[in-house]
């Protein structure tokens, strides 16, 4: 009877311990399918730039183009892909290579390799509030940016529609990056929203600095003065394969 009862608690036990892996192991579960990395994937977005300098603003237009033409293993087994980012001024135009960044997804995140810096992009799972340090690769900060180390990520509206330039997404997830507070004069609010089986379909930063009443400055604090800033809003408008 002991011998029986032994055989159904480790019969148990491993039964719900293959479930528990599989649970972790589900890709679905996870929501690996936010951020989807595949050879010969492209994606195109429209890009509008607003930049301040004394409270005058200048307004560019764009489109970026963000394409992945290469694969390789490290050392470790990691996959990179290989990401060419290119720019043309309008769909008329032909597109001119600006940069390249290569990224990685395993179960637990994905990371962003550019400019010889390595940031977390996101995490798993993906859970609402959920938050990470972005810069847990980066140990070469000096003191002027311990500040900046202690950012902090954070998933919102998980599982939730987004509507965007006459376009519908059922199933997005927002990372958001830097919330803005408009109580200092460095004022910095970053977003960006992931879609199901399509990765990034919108992205969303204000960079401004308003006016300090600083030496050389003709403004008043509180008034909204932008002394100098750069807004950029990038949203999808093209995905698919090569």
């Amino acid at each position: 009877m002991k011998r029986i009862l032994l055989f159904v608690v480790l019969l148990t036990s491993l039964v719900s311990s293959c479930g528990d892996n599989e649970v972790t192991r589900d890709p679905e579960a996870l929501g690996h399918h936010y951020f989807p990395l595949e050879l010969g994937r492209y994606s195109i977005f429209n890009v509008t730039e607003t930049k301040y300098t004394n409270n005058v603003k200048q307004i560019t237009s764009y489109q970026t183009r963000e394409l992945i033409n290469e694969v390789s293993t490290d050392q470790t087994g990691k996959d990179w892909y290989r990401v060419e980012v290119s720019r043309r001024n309008n769909a008329n135009d032909v597109w001119t290579i600006t940069g390249v960044k290569m990224i990685s997804k395993t179960f637990t995140d994905v990371e962003v390799k550019n400019n010889n810096r390595t940031t977390v992009e996101m995490v798993f799972p993906v859970v609402e509030t959920k938050e990470w340090n972005p810069n847990a690769f980066n140990t070469d900060y000096d003191k002027e940016e311990e500040e900046h180390n202690r950012v902090k990520f954070f998933y919102q509206d998980v599982a939730r529609p987004f509507e965007i330039g006459g376009k519908s997404y059922a199933n997005t997830v927002k990372v958001i990056k830097s919330v803005g507070d408009p109580s200092v004069f460095n004022y910095l609010d970053v977003y960006e929203v992931y879609s199901k089986e399509q990765g990034p379909v919108y992205r969303f930063s204000h960079d401004r600095y308003y006016c300090d009443a600083g030496p050389g400055t003709n403004c008043q604090v509180g008034s909204n003065y932008i002394i100098s800033g750069l807004d950029r809003i990038e949203t999808l408008t093209e995905t698919g394969k090569i």
